[in-house]
């Protein structure tokens, strides 16, 4: 019974070794067992208070919580059920000291390892195998990895297995992969697998200075990662110590960049004999990077040289040099293009003072001092001026570089693109005008800055190859003034020239003309132009007349002689303005007309062009009967050549104007009459050189046609007197005499006027107008203040209507009223009837009708009757033989 005991406890024995650790831990755990935290001290675990096991291989196993150590194979195990983080800073809470881990180490996949101190040195052949996290510490022993790597400095050899990620860390040893690697620092480029990143080397400064890449000796390989920073820190050692300087950084031997360009920012520190730089590597899709001082000339941003310190402090590099006594890049050898295009150099800042020797060459780059030395070459001088008077224009910026001190001159190479913004609008070149959609403005609603190329300009036709470039020569909105040849003073005028023309551009008006034509000039700025002189606007200075061609567009021509082709508008304009003639004497009539025409002298009412009639309104036509017209207003009539390409010299004017205008008009015989009127008797007119001369004369367009040496005579009516001004009518009244006539204040007789109120009237009887075997009765009166008058004689042949006795106003008429001689002059039905009608109620109308009403009644009731007659009538006497 006993043997078997203890073959049963030795079988349970036997049984236990054969679990794993973490099985024996976890039932311990289960069994409330309490199991050490790792603990490390002298690079070994602290395995004090832990009873070892033995397990199939005869290895001693202690067991903590989350670890277990092998004693036999030193080999430590960290493999916590749940995520845990083992930081293995020295002296922490693991490492109770400061010496490193000498075993091997498992570490399991739900740790996480911070602060690693790894070292083989002592157990040869020690090793890491990783399933969980490295995140950063040194590791001097191999690394097998199948989990994660995120930091750290791995001093031996890491294989990177299938399911293994290196995302960062620091690789001085060589590095297998077959897993995954996104970024870090490797002694050189891990075999096996895809890698994206590059060989970065770093040149020495100088024989004096020793270089290193942290803890590398250049080169190194760099795998970049925009999740991760891969930080590069170049060591600069020398013993006499370095100031900070420029990095260049080139890309396969071709690209070239500074260092803060690639980077960012760059930190630099120094000690006694190191200098530190400090940046994060980027990515670059390149084989090779290499670092090296800054040899090539750059210009940085404020048009220094790199390196200078803003032209603060003395530099050179691969053949130039900068002084900064005062402030001058001498360049040695090489080609330089300061234009800040493209690949080119910036620009230079305009303090800076260029010396080419006759090593190098400019090929680029405007500058504020001239260059010299013998590789300067042959410069251009580009001189800013001012439109208008304001006397601070300047150049504000060249290249792109701002400067309050370019002034106003540069010094441009040949070749290549310069652009220059001023402070003002950039208008012309030479006076050639630059138009609003020019190529040489970059953007084309800031005409401050253009962009020049010199070369270019050179095969412009118009500008002189060996000019110096003037911008802004040109006076802009010049008045048009025209010249004592007929043609407008385009003096200092801007230009465009196209296609073998060149078009001059003022205030309102513009001439197009080949170069030794006299043009055509348009009017298109709403003015008002005089022609006979030389200032058309401010009417200044004579003119004979205009030579050239005239399209008024718009305009206004008030008068002129124009010796030309002219029109009033030309087909197709898109002018908004209506153009109109006023005046002026067209020797070859108009060429076309769109437009509003009052006034002129025209030669032909029909154009050149059309065929059909130009003028327009109330045109009238001007001949000369037995004759012709051989000059108007002194000018001779123009007509096209057989071609119809020139203008030739007519023999007579077909003369049209319109009322109002003047004209002077030459005949080849003498004028005696305008429209049959004689001359200096109608129309203003007379013979301009006396009558010495008649076949010149003058006068005023009437509104009819003109016929002169009419033989129809048509005599004028005599102009009426001019009547002074009147004086304040005064009061008065109608008055009309029927059968006599009337007279006030001494005046002659008459029979009807007005009558001032205040007047005393005298009534006459005209005897001569009593009829046969009548006699004066009375006046008949229509007018009721006189009837009931007592002052008026109505009765009498001559009365007195007294002063102020009628109304303002009034109309009376008094009518001679007769009787038959037989009757006596006695009061009758008739004067009774007048007198009770006037001095009652009777009205005008009973009054005015007295006449007829009392013939009627005298008529009626005084003409005797026959018997009346024969009884009144004595009686026949008897013949004697009767009274026998």
């Amino acid at each position: 019974m006993k043997k078997r005991l203890i073959s049963l406890l030795v079988a349970l024995c036997m049984a236990v070794t054969l679990l794993p650790v973490s099985a024996i831990t976890a039932w311990a755990e289960e069994s409330g067992s309490t199991l050490k935290p790792l603990q490390i001290w002298s690079g070994y675990p602290v395995l004090d208070g832990i009873t070892p096991t033995t397990d199939s291989q005869n290895h001693k196993i202690y067991t903590g919580d989350g670890w277990s150590y092998d004693g036999t194979a030193k080999v430590l195990t960290i493999a916590p059920k749940s995520h845990t983080t083992y930081d293995l800073i020295d002296r922490g809470s693991i490492r109770q000291d400061q010496n490193s881990i000498l075993c091997s180490a498992i570490i399991g996949e739900n740790a996480t390892i911070k602060n690693g101190d790894f070292w083989n040195t002592v157990n040869p052949g020690s090793s890491i195998t990783n399933y969980g996290t490295i995140t950063s510490g040194g590791y001097d022993m191999p690394v097998v990895n199948h989990g994660t790597i995120t930091g750290g400095i791995f001093s031996s050899s890491v294989s990177n297995e299938s399911d293994g990620t290196i995302e960062n860390g620091t690789f001085r040893s060589t590095v297998t992969n077959s897993g995954t690697i996104k970024s870090g620092i490797f002694s050189e480029k891990p075999t096996g697998g895809n890698v994206a990143g590059y060989t970065l080397n770093v040149e020495s400064p100088d024989a004096n200075t020793n270089v290193s890449i942290g803890y590398f000796i250049p080169p190194c390989y760099i795998i970049p990662h925009s999740s991760y920073t891969t930080s590069i820190t170049v060591l600069y050692h020398n013993r006499n110590g370095l100031q900070p300087f420029p990095i260049d950084v080139t890309i396969d031997n071709t690209q070239q960049m500074l260092l803060t360009e690639w980077a960012g920012k760059v930190e630099s520190s120094s000690d006694p004999d190191v200098l530190y730089v400090t940046f994060t590597a980027p990515p670059a899709d390149a084989g090779t990077v290499t670092l090296s001082k800054l040899t090539r000339l750059v210009i940085d941003i404020d048009g220094y040289p790199v390196g200078t310190k803003g032209g603060t402090q003395d530099y050179s590099g691969n053949g130039w040099r900068f002084e900064k006594s005062n402030k001058t890049l001498t360049l040695e050898s090489g080609n330089y293009d300061f234009s800040g295009s493209g690949t080119a150099l910036r620009p230079l800042n305009p303090n800076v003072q260029l010396v080419v020797e006759s090593g190098a060459k400019l090929t680029g780059g405007a500058f504020a001092k001239e260059p010299t030395g013998e590789g300067a070459g042959t410069f251009r001088k580009v001189t800013l001026r001012k439109v208008t008077l304001n006397g601070t224009d300047s150049i504000t910026a060249v290249n792109g570089l701002a400067s309050g001190d370019w002034g106003n001159t540069l010094y441009v190479v040949k070749t290549g693109n310069n652009t220059i913004t001023a402070s003002e609008p950039i208008l012309d070149i030479n006076r050639i005008l630059l138009e609003n959609d020019d190529s040489l403005y970059p953007n084309p609603s800031n005409k401050k800055t253009v962009c020049i190329n010199i070369e270019s300009l050179n095969s412009v036709n118009a500008l002189d190859p060996n000019a110096d470039i003037i911008l802004n020569q040109a006076s802009h909105g010049l008045s048009l003034i025209m010249d004592s040849d007929g043609t407008p003073v385009i003096g200092n005028a801007p230009f465009e020239p196209a296609g073998g023309f060149y078009t001059y551009y003022g205030d309102g008006w513009h001439i197009q003309k080949s170069f030794e034509g006299i043009g055509r000039l348009y009017l298109t700025g709403g003015k008002t132009y005089n022609f006979r002189f030389t200032d058309p606007v401010n009417k200044n200075g004579q003119l004979d007349a205009v030579k050239c061609s005239i399209i008024n567009e718009g305009s206004t021509i008030e008068d002129g002689v124009f010796n030309t082709l002219a029109a009033n508008v030309l087909p197709n304009s898109t002018s908004s303005m209506t153009p109109k003639i006023k005046g002026g004497t067209f020797a070859a009539g108009l060429y076309y007309n769109n437009g509003e025409i009052t006034g002129g002298a025209f030669n032909g009412k029909d154009s050149i062009l059309t065929q059909g009639t130009v003028l327009s309104g109330n045109y009238r036509s001007v001949t000369v009967n037995g004759g012709a017209i051989v000059r108007v207003n002194d000018t001779l009539p123009l007509v096209p050549d057989k071609t119809g390409l020139d203008l030739v010299q007519g023999s007579a004017w077909d003369l049209y104007s319109y009322a109002g205008t003047v004209l002077t008009v030459e005949s080849n015989v003498d004028i005696t009459n305008i429209n049959g009127q004689k001359i200096g008797e109608a129309f203003g007119s007379y013979y301009l050189n006396g009558e010495t001369n008649k076949k010149v004369v003058r006068f005023e367009m009437p509104d009819s046609d003109v016929e002169l040496n009419s033989t129809k005579i048509v005599v004028p009516d005599p102009k009426p007197e001019p009547k002074p001004d009147p004086t304040p009518e005064a009061p008065t009244y109608t008055l009309t005499v029927k059968g006599g006539t009337f007279t006030y204040n001494g005046g002659e007789a008459m029979t009807s006027a007005n009558v001032p109120v205040d007047a005393e009237v005298k009534v006459t009887l005209n005897q001569s107008a009593v009829p046969e075997g009548m006699v004066f009765d009375l006046w008949a009166m229509d007018e009721a203040s006189l009837l009931g008058n007592l002052a008026v004689a109505y009765n009498q042949e001559s009365f007195t209507i007294p002063a102020g006795s009628v109304a303002k106003g009034s109309t009376v008429t008094v009518e001679a009223q007769y009787r038959d001689a037989t009757i006596e002059s006695e009061p009758s039905i008739l004067g009774t009837a007048a007198i009770i009608g006037v001095a009652g109620a009777g009205t005008a109308v009973i009054v005015w009708q007295g006449y007829r009403i009392g013939m009627e009644l005298y008529e009626k009731y005084f003409q005797p009757t026959p018997e009346e007659t024969a009884a009144e009538q004595p009686a026949p006497e008897a013949p004697a033989a009767a009274a026998s």
